[in-house]
This record gives structure tokens, sequence and C-alpha cells, in this order.
């Protein structure tokens, strides 16, 4: 199992006026990326509150999925990213602790190649 970093993991993540509705791009591009892989996506403060996750592929391989978490909440669980596709998943509303976590997505089901980028929707509730 292998632990690839996407980019957008360095950057630091908008936390505007709170309340504001905000949105967060990550983009990795996979080679041959291994079921049980895990891909880090955000490296997210405490106090974000989610709701929801735009998932924007191109064909990653036959019968690959990808589950999306932070720590050990599933926020999309066995997403179907075999074809190419642009969904939106609307979460259950979803705050990340105080001390923050990584958004990350698990392979499963074959390995993986190609772009997959992923847009986090959510507003900043302060880290109280």
């Amino acid at each position: 199992m292998a632990t690839i970093i996407a980019p957008s993991v360095r950057d630091t993540v908008y936390q505007g006026p709170l309340g504001n509705a905000s949105l967060a791009e990550a983009s990795v591009t996979l080679k041959g990326a291994a079921a049980g892989d895990i891909v880090q996506l955000f490296d997210l403060p405490g106090g974000l509150r989610i709701y929801g996750i735009q998932i924007i592929s191109s064909a990653l391989g036959a019968n690959v999925k990808g589950t999306f978490q932070i720590a050990d909440r599933v926020l999309v669980a066995d997403k179907n990213l075999a074809a190419a596709g642009n969904t939106v998943s609307s979460v259950q509303p979803f705050t990340v602790p105080d001390n923050g976590g990584i958004l990350e997505m698990v392979i499963s089901g074959g390995d993986a190649t190609g772009t997959l980028t992923v847009i986090l929707q959510y507003t900043s509730t302060g880290n109280i």
C-alpha cells in the first residue's frame, strides 16, 4: 500500500468569513496506483463544514472504485471510477475536527491510471 500525495495537500485551504460557501480543488495524475493505495487530496483545518464533493475523472481502469474519507469518516463510499465521469455527491454535513484532517481517497477494485479532480464544497465555521 502506497500513499500518493496530490500537490493540493500543500495548498492552504481558504477560510473566508464564517458561513461563506467555498470551493477547494485538487487534481492528481495516477500512474498504476494499486488497489489499497491512498491518495491524499486536502489537508483540511478544523472547523470546515463539508457539504459535497464533485468528482471528475478520466477512465481510471477496469473495476476501479474510490472511497473518499477523512480519518474513519466515509464521505463517499465505493465511487465507480472505471469510466470517465463528472458527478456531484452531496454528503451528510460533516465538520472537520478541531485538529484538522486529511481528505483522502482509498483505491479499490484494480490499478488506477488517469486524472482525478476533486472539488470540495464547504463553509468555514471557525476552529472553536
